[in-house]
Parts: C-alpha cells; structure tokens; sequence
C-alpha cells in the first residue's frame, strides 16, 4: 500500500502554518453581568423591603455592598466560595432563619444564589455611586455617552498615511503617545480578500483578485470599495449583523419552536434597505413606528416586524404573563438595539451602575403599551385591497350555497371548539375575552389576541369535532369546495406586522407599586426629566396613538448623544472585531469607555452630516490606512507590553470569517451557490447564502451553532469566538464540508481532467486568492497522485471479500447464528441486491430482526432497509427508525413512502407507527404496505425474552402506486451512495415480499417453518455455513447482495476521490478560513 499519510501530512501542515488562534469576544464583566440581572433583582424581590434602606430587621441591610458582606446582628451571612457554611443559603433553603418569611423561594432561585456563593459572592463596587440623597452624581452627568457629539479638531500627526484620511490621524496620534507603529500596508491579495470577506462575506474571484493585483493606478483600490458598496451582496452580507443584534430567526422558540413562514420579509426588508442605503433614520423610524409614519408603505409596514420578532409561543395558558414578557422583552431589546444601553437591570430598581431609573424603564415601555400585533396583513393599496375583496366577494356570492352548507355544519363545532381554548384561561382572562369589542381597552385587546391565537389552534382541528353522522357529508362539501379553490381571487400578498390595539391606552404601572400610579412615556430622565408630550401628528394612521413616532422622532435627531454613537460603533466594531467602545450594546459602566472618544464623535458628526447614511461611513472606513494595514507582523515588544490586545490598531486584527462566511465561502469555491435574493427561507441543506436559510432557534444548524452563530434569543452585540473540538470534527467529518470538496473535486476535474497541477493552481487562487508556492505544487501534486494510486489499488480487492466486521456473533442476537454488522467504523457501508428485476412496484411488505446502538445526532434516519434513491421526486421507500432531532421524536419505527397520490402527483409521506425501538436490544420489525386500502401495517416485538407480546399498528397512508423504480437497487443498512442514512449495529434475518401480509399469522417470526413463499424477493440469514455465502438469498443463491465499500461510498472513481480529499485539506486549512 503506498504511503498516503505523509504528503497529507506536509501538506496540511504547509497550508496550516499561516493559522492564527482566534480572538475571543472579551467578557471581562461577566461576573458584574450575572450579578446585576440574577443576584440583585432576587435581592430587591425577595429582601430589601425588610433588610433594604428604610429598615434593617436583625441589623441586616442588604441592598448594598458593605453592609451585606459585613452582615448582621448573628455575623456574616455569607462565605465566599462555600455555600454550605453560607447562613442565607441555608435561610432561603428553610433550614435555619426560614427567609423570606412569605414562603420559600422556587429552586431555580436557590440555584442561582448557591452558583454565585460558591462562585466568590462577587459584588461589584462603584466608587461614582451617588449619595442616598441625590438622583444622580456628578459623574453620573459627566459620563461620555450621555454627553453632546461635537466635532473634535482632527490630531495633526506628521505621517505619510494620514494625509489623505482623518481616521488615521486619530489613530497615529494614539500611537505616537505610546511609542508605537503602524503595520505597513497590506499586499493587494490580502486586502482584496479582506475587503470581499467584509463587506460581501465571500471570497473573491481568481478573476478579481488578478484585475486588482495587476491595476498600477493610484485609485484602484477606491474604485474596488466603490464596487463592493455597489454590489447586491452587500445587503446579504450586513444584514446578517443586523439581524444579530435584532434577534431575529425564522422560528418562535420556547418548547414548540413552530416555524415563522412569513419572517423572511423582514430580512428581506433589511436587505433592500442596506443596499438602498436608506437613512439609518428612516431604518430606525420604519422599525418602531413604520404603521403609523407610512401607513401605505408596505416596506414600512414589514419592518415592525422588528418588534415582534423576539421569543413567543401561541399555547401559553397564562396569557397576562405571557403579555408581561412581551412588553419586557421589547422594552429591553430597544434598549440594547437603539440606546445602547444595558436597560434591562432597572427593571426591578434603580440601576446600580448607570444613572437608570426604575422608572425610565417604564417609561420607554409606556412608548410600546398599546402595541398589537397584525397577524396575515395584507400589503397592498387601499385600491388594490378594495379590487380583491370585490373580485372576493363574488367568487363567494358564486358559491355561497356551498359555503352555506359549511358554515352550517361547522357553527356548533366551532362553538364547541371556541368554549374549550377559552375555557382554560383564568376567569378574568375569560371576561376579558367575551366583553364586547368596542368596550374593551388596550390591554383587554392584547389579551384578547394571545387567547384568540389558542382559539384558532381549535379552529384548525375542527375535523375531530364534525358529529359522526355529519362527517360524510361535510368531507363531500369541502372536497366541492377544494375543487373550486383554485378559482379563488388570489390574495395579496401578506406580513406579520404591528399596530396598536384599539380601545383606550392602559396606564402603565410599575409591578408592585401599590399605589398603581401611571408613568407617562418619556426618556432616560439624565438627558431629558419630565413627561414626553406625544404628537398624534406624526402618525398618519388615524387608528394608531402616534407614541412610537414620538420615540422614533427623539431618537433619530441629530442632537440625540446616542443612537447615532451606537450604530457608528457597530459599524466599527464589524470592520475591525471590536468597536470603538468594545461593549457596542452597552455604553454605561459595565462596558469600556471608547479607545479613541475623539475618533468616535468625528465619525458620528460625519454620519449625521451625510444624513444618517451608512455607505459614506464605509467608505471613510474602508478607505483609511488603519483599514489597509497588513496584519501579517510580528508584536513590537512594545506593543506587547503597552497595548497587546491591539486596541490601538498597530496593525488590523487577523479575525475568523464568521459561520455564514465559512458556508458561502464553501459554496463559492465548490462551484454550487445558488444566487436566491430574497424570499421564502430554504433548507440548511439547500445550496443558498446562508441567510436565506430556516434559522431556528431551537434547532439550529449544527456547524452554524458550533461556529458560534447566535440562536436568536435575544439581542447579540457581538459574537463569541470559540474554538472547539467539535468545530474541527465538523470541518473534517461533517457531511457538509465533505460535499463541498466532492462537488469542487468534480468541477476541477470537469475544467481541467487529469491535469493536477493545473488543479493545483485554480484551487489556491480559488481558496486563498493566490498562486501557490513550488513546494505547496510538488507536494499537493504528489498527493493527490499518491492518492488515486491508493484508491486504484482498493478498487481492484477481489469483490465478495467479507471484511471480518461484517458478520458479528451478538450475545443477544446468538438465536440467530451471526448477523450481518454496520457502523461509523467498517469499511463497507451497506448491502445492495444488483438484481432489481424481482423488486416490487406496488404492495410489499419488508421484515427484519435488528439490533440498533446508536441514533444520529441530527433528523437523520437509521435505514434498516430501502428501495430508494433519497429524492423526494423519485418513487421509492425506506424502513427505519428516527433520530435525535426528528420531528417524530426520537426511536420512532418510520417508512418514508414516495410515490403518486389520487391526482397522479408523486408526493413524500412519512409514516410514523409511534413504536419506538430501543438501543442493545434484538427487536423484530416489519412493515407492510398496502396500497389498495391505504395503509401500511407496523409490527414489533422484543426479541430479547420469550413473553414479550407483539405490537400491531395500522396507519393511514395517501400514496395510491409507484413504490419502486426497477433501475433503483433494494438496500439494507443504508440507502443510496449519496446518502448519510446508514444503520449502526445488526441486522439478521431481512425478508422482502412483494405483497401485503393479511395478519399476524403470516409475519416472519410466526412462520418459522415456512420462511420462502412465492412471493418472496429475498430471505437473507447471513449464515456462514450457507453454501453460497453467508451474503446469499437462502431460497435462490443467485439473489446475492452485495457490499458498498466506503471507499465507493460517494460512487466518485479513484481520481475523484483522490481530488475531493486534497479540496477537503484546503477547506480545512487555516488560510481558509482566517482574513488577515
């Protein structure tokens, strides 16, 4: 066998030497976070009414720093980094002092106080903290983000780059304070990959890269930002930032994560509006009170959806509470999006850090408090509304008596249907629900919607409700009714969106204020005390109150000292990896103060004097030599010693591409992106950008998780950069990145055949934006010539050879003799009947002893056996069981079915029996379809005694013919050689019959005496003592399957193969994957 290791080996080695470790999100105040959103609010609930300012029961104050560690008249109530000799734990634990005396505290707060205990009990001080007497401190007001933007005089620094573009004076005046220097420029192949990376979040062309490279003019590099911030993918690539820091995703969350079908149009919105370069006050003012400034808009409608896109689920039974985390929710996102403030701890209190009210917080609330949303609105003109619902209301006059005879059967089963969702609601809830609309307010409407959602879940299974002796008839009227659809007016096309609720506005109160005095809506009280005067003016909705055109208004003036400050921070932060004030969602004190102030407010007084727009404020960044700088250096030791997490930007930080960049790139390269611009959400599977893919939140895609792609669940200033065991797993075994270097493998070699170092070179340009160099070609020649020889050789092994994995002596499966044996680590994946002559096209019934161990991690099915394909548009079927992540829960005994339906369509079904096969147990199976009646039977039984009885289940199926196409092959173990399906573990005694079994009596293990009939295809024992081998039919020898080696696994050919490992390596290099 030749060598294979080591020109692998060199060759990783080579392409990975130019890795640099990444650099992880700073998190230095974690402690200080965990502390203000989990210990102080218990403390403030639960305790500082009787051990708080105005009175300390027992000596004891708890609400501030020394007086809590200092503790009271029995000594210290906490020890640091011990719980157990902690006496509040022991306290709230209802084991000594039994506090608080209203009753225990739930577990999950017990947990949190003994976590941060044992944690050191860390409580974080403020020196600028005000005086018991005063609202806010001097520093408090002095604080730089709460200060005016002035545009400060530009630093003059005697310096070549900062001739051309003020950013970098700010940054070398920095540098020269602390004897440092700036990187040389970057190498035009860097930098155009850097700049592609950045702005469009794919590499560039071979054919880009060389244009630049080769342009000597002094202004190709501004005509390439030029390009860039021209280009549609633009828009692709930076709304996914803004889609981080919205919390946006596809799906609801919480338990059922249900899936969101029309949240695509608020990507899209952003989309459009980023390459539009709309005003960011615009962008702002559309995303909080785009109904009520423009009302006909149907973008401006659209984009509300940014306050409705957190985490919700329609089934909660406690709908007030349910309205209660909403109204959080929002208050807090708005908080962190716009003010870039960490709002969300004066929830409870006062902040104990920023000068945050409790009451401010209530008062950017009362902003959103009549706010509702708009299921299914339609986006059209009021003319184009009112042609539908004339074109409507004639296809109904047409059919009225049909519709008629409907609504008369399904008016008592609605009823019945509405009584039953209401009637799990509280009673104040339930009165809410059935007072009249026109006297119910604000709050009562909102309710009223969260209960409504319930209804129309009822609604939906009316089908169960229809009485017996009108169920004939209703299915005849609605197959009728099917039948004249089609002529139905189509609809305008729809969004979810907001408004606000009809009635009058609900005061807004502070939970457990006694007194339920209202707050008014208003600002943070530091930069502007006192009631808000909302203008009904600004709305141009007569239905809405005009209170979010009011905050919207406040927020995008030009005198306003923060939003434009966030955004042109973020901005930043997404060029270099950290903002200038690296906390970009948190501008108090639990972030950093900017690195360079002065550089942040000349940035901010530009943005506002080009209205507001973000391409300018690109294009002054991207133009800069900061920008342009090379970060291949080594750290001066100065640099190491003053600044070593480069913050005053000696030279641009090397960052990871982020998990969407690291899938488009894999696409881009491979040959396969597709170009989808806008619309409905895709597969992860599918070849798209990822941002046009299901995002859910509560199963997210696998390598899109592992690379540190938030889930959606609340608003993320700035991603994590981990590094992880499982991201190289993923890289390295994962179905996805092998498919990529396949599908690049074949294009390379359908451009260029066998020439390998032809291949070479197109594949570094492609990947890395260059040539490589004479010992990078010798040695990826020389590999992928080693490995073509290697897999030359493999495909020659006598066929039939048995691996001694493939027939195994289970103790649990001994009744049968050996049995036939699949899993990660043999190297044949599954058997195939080549002779597919005998195959059924219509019923048959297929049956297996097996013995499962493992399940996949994702949705994947473990196939016992298959006549299929994989595609969904190609009839077939496969028996197995289902995995981690299915949405039939996991172990359930399944058939997929393909084939036509009554209207001649070829239509996927999943047939779940709900029996479920455990792990290391022998387990017979079996599944007999039926296509005359519509079913398909399930049989199982434990194998593993005597006494276990047989589980029988019939299920209704709509597929009516076409089970098998004769050029497909019959499987077992897998599917196809395409497919990640396979079993793991054993599987014996597999018949394949071409009907349907009748009853029980018929099933394998009931006809031991009588396994071969005339309609059997197969019967395979895997028995080595079979004459014909222990691979052959026991009744017709001929009928022998055969292996799929791995090293066939992709149907691919030794050169093929050979080129798809060598994509594979620089899929998985460094180089690839980093910017520098």
């Amino acid at each position: 066998m030749p060598n294979t290791l080591r020109p692998l080996t060199s060759l990783a080695l080579l392409l990975l030497m130019g890795m640099i470790s990444p650099i992880l999100a700073a998190d230095e105040n974690k402690q200080a976070i965990f502390f203000e959103t989990k210990i102080r609010p218990l403390l403030a609930q639960h305790c500082f009414e009787c051990h708080g300012a105005k009175e300390q029961k027992a000596d004891l104050r708890l609400d501030r720093r020394n007086h809590f560690m200092k503790g009271g008249s029995s000594g210290p109530i906490v020890v640091p980094g011990k719980p157990d000799e902690s006496e509040l734990l022991a306290a709230v634990k209802y084991e000594s002092y039994e506090m608080p005396p209203s009753g225990p505290l739930p577990d999950e707060q017990i947990a949190v106080l003994e976590t941060w205990i044992k944690n050191g009990a860390y409580w974080p001080e403020h020196p600028g903290e005000p005086r018991e007497d005063e609202l806010f401190s001097k520093e408090d007001r002095a604080w730089w983000a709460f200060q005016p933007v002035e545009r400060p005089d530009v630093p003059q620094v005697d310096h070549e780059a900062t001739k051309h573009n003020p950013i970098d004076n700010f940054i070398h005046a920095k540098l020269k304070e602390q004897k440092l220097s700036a990187a040389p420029p970057a190498e035009p192949r860097d930098l155009i990959r850097r700049l592609y990376f950045d702005m469009l979040g794919v590499p560039p062309s071979p054919e880009d890269v060389n244009a630049f490279a080769n342009d000597p003019s002094a202004a190709a590099y501004e005509k390439l930002v030029d390009k860039v911030l021209a280009d549609p993918r633009y828009g692709q690539r930076w709304a996914t930032h803004w889609l981080d820091v919205v919390r946006y995703a596809d799906s609801d969350g919480y338990r059922q994560d249900a899936y969101r079908p029309l949240a695509y149009r608020y990507r899209d919105y952003v989309i459009k509006s980023l390459n539009e370069d709309k005003s960011y006050k615009q962008f702002m003012t559309e995303q909080l009170a785009g109904d009520e400034v423009a009302p006909d808009d149907p973008d401006a409608l659209v984009a509300t959806y940014f306050l409705r896109a957190g985490v919700y689920e329609y089934n909660s039974r406690d709908a007030e509470g349910q309205q209660i985390l909403i109204n959080d929710e929002l208050t807090d996102t708005v908080g962190d999006v716009f003010l870039g403030m960490g709002i969300a701890c004066a929830h409870c209190h006062n902040h104990k850090y920023d000068p945050i009210l409790r009451d401010d917080y209530y008062r950017l609330q009362a902003f959103f408090k009549p706010l509702i949303w708009k299921d299914s609105h339609p986006l059209a003109s009021d003319e184009s509304l009112e042609k539908y619902q004339d074109e409507l209301a004639k296809w109904e006059a047409k059919h009225q008596n049909l519709l008629d005879q409907i609504e008369e059967i399904e008016k008592k089963p609605r009823e019945s249907a509405q009584r039953k969702a209401v009637e799990m609601f509280p009673e104040e809830v339930q009165e809410m629900y059935w007072k009249p609309a026109e006297q119910r307010n604000t709050y009562e409407n909102q309710i009223f919607y969260l209960v409504e959602e319930q209804v129309g879940f009822e609604y939906a299974r009316l089908q169960n409700r229809i009485p017996k002796d009108k169920k004939q008839a209703w299915e005849d009227l609605k197959k009728k009714l099917q039948d004249v659809l089609s002529s139905k007016p189509k609809r305008p096309p729809i969004a979810d969106v907001v408004g606000d609720a009809a009635g009058t506005i609900s005061p807004t109160t502070v939970p457990g204020d006694r007194s339920q005095r209202e707050i008014k809506p208003g600002f943070l009280t530091i930069l502007e005390p006192g009631d808000v005067e909302i203008d009904p003016s600004l709305s141009k909705n007569g239905d809405s109150s005009g209170r979010r055109a009011t905050l919207a208004k406040w927020l995008s003036r030009d005198d306003n000292p923060l939003a434009p400050r966030v955004i042109v921070n973020r901005i930043w932060q997404y060029h270099f990896g950290v903002g200038l004030s690296s906390n970009s969602s948190d501008f108090g004190r639990l972030g950093d103060p900017p690195s360079h102030p002065q550089l942040l407010d000349w940035l901010t007084s530009q943005f506002i004097e080009n209205g507001w727009r973000l391409k300018p404020l690109h294009r002054q960044i991207l133009l800069s030599a900061t920008y342009r700088q090379s970060s291949l250096i080594d750290a001066p030791k100065t640099a190491k010693m003053v600044d070593p997490q480069n913050r005053l930007l000696w030279r641009f930080p090397a960052q990871r591409l982020k998990a969407e960049q690291i899938r488009d790139a894999m696409l881009a390269v491979s040959g396969e992106l597709q170009n989808k611009t806008s619309g409905p959400a895709s597969s992860s599977n599918s070849a798209v950008r990822t941002i046009f893919t299901k995002k859910m939140r509560n199963t997210p895609d696998t390598l899109l998780e592992s690379f540190d792609s938030p889930a959606g669940f609340a608003s993320v200033a700035q991603r994590n950069a981990t590094t992880t065991a499982t991201q190289s797993l993923l890289m390295f075994n994962g179905d996805w990145s092998l498919k990529r270097s396949e599908a690049m493998a074949k294009r390379l070699n359908r451009e260029h055949g066998t020439d390998y170092e032809a291949i070479v070179r197109e594949s570094f340009r492609e990947c890395f934006g260059r040539m490589p160099q004479p010992e990078e070609l010798e040695l990826s020649v020389a590999f992928i010539e080693e490995q073509v020889a290697y897999n030359r050789d493999l495909s020659k092994a006598k066929e039939g050879k048995l691996p001694s994995t493939a027939l195994l002596d289970e103790p649990q499966m001994q009744r049968w003799s050996t049995s036939f044996n699949i899993s990660d680590k043999t190297p044949h994946q599954f058997l195939t009947l080549p002779d597919t002559r005998p195959l059924p096209s219509r019923n048959f019934t297929i049956e297996a002893v097996v013995f499962n161990r493992t399940l996949f991690e994702d949705a994947s099915v473990r196939t016992i056996a298959a006549h299929w394909n994989g595609s969904n548009s190609t009839p077939g079927w496969n028996f197995g069981i289902t995995s981690k992540k299915s949405a039939y829960r996991p172990r359930n005994l399944i058939l997929q079915l393909i084939g036509k339906d009554k209207s001649g369509q070829v239509k996927y079904e999943v047939i779940p029996s709900n029996i479920r096969v455990p792990s290391d147990k022998p387990y017979y199976v079996a599944a007999s379809v039926d296509y005359d009646s519509g079913t398909a039977t399930f049989y199982a039984r434990d194998m593993s005694y005597d006494e276990s009885e047989l589980e029988t289940v019939v299920v209704k199926h709509s597929i009516v013919g076409d089970s098998g196409s004769n050029s497909l092959r019959f499987s077992v173990g897998g599917r196809d050689a395409h497919s990640p399906h396979n079993w793991d573990g054993l599987i014996d005694e597999v018949r394949l019959t071409r009907s349907a079994i009748e009853d029980e009596s018929q099933i394998l293990i009931n006809t031991p005496n009588d396994l071969v009939t005339d309609d059997t295809v197969g019967m395979w024992q895997f028995v080595r003592s079979n004459p014909s081998g222990p691979l052959a039919d026991v009744a017709n020898p001929e009928r022998e399957l055969e292996l799929s080696r791995r090293s066939d696994r992709r149907g691919l050919g030794p050169i093929l193969i050979a080129l798809s490992d060598y994509c594979h390596v620089l899929l998985n290099s460094g180089e690839f994957q980093f910017v520098d």
